[in-house]
């Protein structure tokens, strides 16, 4: 194999939509957590020791990964003060 990382075959555990996301999450054999999803920026994946981690590492993934809403400044502005 030349020029190319080795990728390990885990076992799948879970595997399903989180919000409009596809994720895959497996164990591998050496017993560490691997969660895969793509994102507007293209195949994201995450190798971690601990559910913690991967609940960290894959929650912050999709947060930064999700399309922005695009909003308008509102016209209205600050209400005039009433006069008393």
């Amino acid at each position: 194999m030349a020029g190319g990382a080795v990728e390990e075959q885990g076992e799948l555990v879970w595997e399903g939509p989180m919000g409009a996301t596809h994720l895959r999450v497996d164990i591998l054999p050496s017993g560490r957590l691997a969660a895969r999803w793509r994102s507007q920026g293209g195949d994201r994946r995450v190798i971690v020791d601990t559910e913690q981690e991967l609940e960290r590492r894959v929650l912050f993934g999709l947060m930064v990964g999700r399309k922005k809403k695009r909003t308008r400044p509102s016209r209205r502005g600050i209400p005039r003060p009433r006069r008393r």
